[in-house]
């Protein structure tokens, strides 16, 4: 959902066009600008809906810094990073259920922000080095809605476990395979004996364990 410092609007995810408020007829209670966890479905593309989704941190704060520097904009100089104590954590804590679609408030929300801040430095930079004042990497906020920045992104630490657990997995059950086919199995035989029997091995004898069937025919002449 992108916006501007008059109002917000709505981006079909099926087609990426953008509409404003007043031209969606639908209503938009509980929305604000820049929001990125939704799923908005525009006339042309079918019967028109939005749907609220789950947000991840990094949404969150795209949201909130976008909104600040929106807020911002008529500033001489216009601001572009924000106090993460003074301006962004009021500012989630304000907004908390229009953007933090399903998440509780747990302790540790406030670190978990700093965290997402201060390491994905792709989409957030530090004004100076320890000055706890962040702005967006891509300051063009009309690039902002939910085509672009969707909630299904995993961070790269748990798909590295999950890989890892894939990859045992995979091993194992290789193994397991192994040691299936290298059992003894009497069922491949095609004389039906099992492997110990005497007959399957080998003997460096001529006689016979059993007499051969001529000398019972010899037997009964």
């Amino acid at each position: 959902m992108s916006g501007n410092a008059e109002g917000l609007r709505v981006q079909c995810y099926t087609c990426g066009n953008w509409y404003d408020a007043e031209d969606v007829t639908i209503p938009l209670d509980g929305y604000i600008p820049f929001m990125t966890n939704y799923e908005y479905c525009c006339g042309s593309c079918g019967t028109e809906t939005i749907v609220k989704k789950p947000a991840s941190f990094i949404q969150v704060i795209i949201t909130t810094l976008a909104n600040l520097q929106a807020s911002h904009i008529y500033h001489d100089p216009p601001e572009t990073c924000f106090s993460l104590q003074d301006d962004i954590i009021p500012f989630v804590w304000d907004h908390w259920d229009m953007i933090c679609t399903k998440r509780s408030k747990t302790g540790s929300w406030k670190n978990n922000l700093a965290t997402k801040l201060a390491t994905e430095t792709r989409l957030f930079r530090e004004e100076e080095t320890g000055s706890q004042r962040f702005g967006l990497v891509d300051q063009d906020l009309s690039t902002i809605g939910p085509r672009r920045y969707e909630s299904k992104a995993v961070p790269t630490r748990s798909v590295g476990r999950m890989k890892r657990r894939l990859d045992n997995s995979q091993v194992n059950s290789s193994a397991t395979k192994r040691n299936k086919s290298d059992a003894p199995t009497s069922k491949g035989l095609s004389h039906g004996y099992p492997l110990e029997h005497p007959s399957n091995k080998v003997c460096t004898h001529t006689h016979h364990s059993h007499p051969p069937i001529y000398t019972h025919l010899h037997l009964y002449r």
